[in-house]
């Protein structure tokens, strides 16, 4: 401001037309708080909907694991009838029904996205990121480093490990082995 004492007459100046804006001035300005409260709302539109999914898929799991439960049911109930027969056990069709328990649990667990697979007899490098190696076998039968024993499957579940299978390797003997890498 200037050092002089007297005011400006704001009788001549005159009020000039605003331009035509493309956005809705009061709509688009909006205060801080105005933009915190909307941001928090979108934020928690978002969080419902991944909690609503979130129970959904837990619902499903829960049936698939209660689908499961009547099926190992019913093979304890197939071997507890097959054990206490007079006959020879799995005669009369018990290998079959036991055949058909197997595939309705593998059934309910395939439609909820679980594949089990057996990895038996499979080179290492096709299954080293979804094993575990409890132990080797080294013996003449084995060419290269194969699976040769299957103690738990390689489980996944939408086509990400669930848990790995735990495994026992076979190879060469170590005599075969070094001669070839020297």
């Amino acid at each position: 401001m200037s050092s002089s004492a007297e005011l400006p007459d704001w009788q001549a100046f005159s009020e000039r037309e605003l331009p035509e804006l493309p956005f809705d001035v009061a709509a688009d300005l909006l205060s801080p708080a105005m933009e915190i409260s909307a941001a928090l709302q979108h934020s928690s539109q978002v969080l419902l909907e991944v909690q609503r999914k979130a129970n959904e898929q837990q619902g499903s799991a829960l049936a698939a694991l209660a689908q499961q439960a009547v099926f190992v049911f019913a093979l304890s109930s197939a071997l507890e009838r097959a054990e206490n027969s007079q006959e020879e056990p799995f005669e009369k069709g018990g290998f079959r029904s036991l055949r058909i328990i197997k595939d309705q649990m593998l059934t309910a667990l395939n439609g909820f996205g679980v594949t089990i697979e057996n990895p038996l007899g499979k080179a290492y490098h096709e299954v080293a990121d979804n094993i575990e190696i409890l132990g080797w076998r080294h013996h003449s039968d084995f060419a290269t480093e194969v699976v040769a024993e299957v103690r738990e499957p390689i489980i996944t579940c939408a086509g990400r490990l669930v848990r790995p299978g735990s495994v026992i390797m076979g190879a060469p003997p170590l005599e075969e082995a070094a001669e070839e890498h020297a």
